[in-house]
């Protein structure tokens, strides 16, 4: 605004961050908790054995931690939904490069577990359930849990213009919102605005 721009935030889609774990591992469901537990600095949840699985010995029970790097807007929803605004990653935290890269971490380790966008999902992983808390319901990240707000783990989607879009700028947004641009986003495995077929 200083500069003399005026920004208007437009929500073009949603976006639901999975937690993956490997194709073949027991964990079906975490609660934020847990999460917080694993991802975050002083959690006290470092094998698998916390969590009642054994997966055969101590280095494959170690949890092998996947997370995106920290200039990534999906380690920004990530931090602030489930360690809180100030939380910090464990230092043992594998910073990847990209949600491709901690989907393939995933797959490569029964011991691994990592959080990134649902549109990265593969057949080599396994999506976590999630429970906000303890004995709560368990919701598994799809389109319907993103547009209703019951998956804890999600956000919307922002482009931004310099004011209210007209001309180019403004058919474009427009385009984006449209069933058109709708189907796209949701091909490219995101989650509209609304449902589209």
């Amino acid at each position: 605004e200083k500069n003399g721009v005026t920004p208007v935030q437009h929500i073009v889609g949603y976006d639901g961050i999975a937690v993956f774990v490997h194709k073949d591992s027991p964990i079906d469901v975490l609660t934020i908790a847990q999460l917080k537990a694993i991802f975050g600095e002083g959690g006290n949840i470092e094998t698998w054995e916390h969590l009642g699985v054994d997966l055969g010995g101590e280095k494959e029970n170690m949890i092998q931690i996947g997370s995106r790097q920290n200039n990534s807007g999906t380690y920004e929803c990530f931090r602030e939904k489930v360690l809180g605004k100030k939380g910090r990653f464990k230092q043992r935290c594998n910073n990847l490069n990209g949600s491709k890269d901690v989907v393939e971490f995933c797959a490569a380790s029964k011991s691994a577990i990592g959080y990134s966008g649902l549109a990265y999902k593969t057949d080599d992983v396994k999506v976590v359930r999630i429970a906000v808390s303890e004995g709560g319901k368990a919701v598994e990240p799809t389109i319907e849990s993103v547009q209703l707000a019951t998956y804890p783990i999600s956000r919307p989607l922002y482009m931004y213009t310099n004011g209210n879009p007209t001309g180019a700028v403004g058919k474009y947004i427009d385009w984006i919102k449209s069933r058109e641009g709708q189907v796209i986003l949701a091909n490219k495995g995101y989650v509209p605005l609304s449902i589209v077929q």
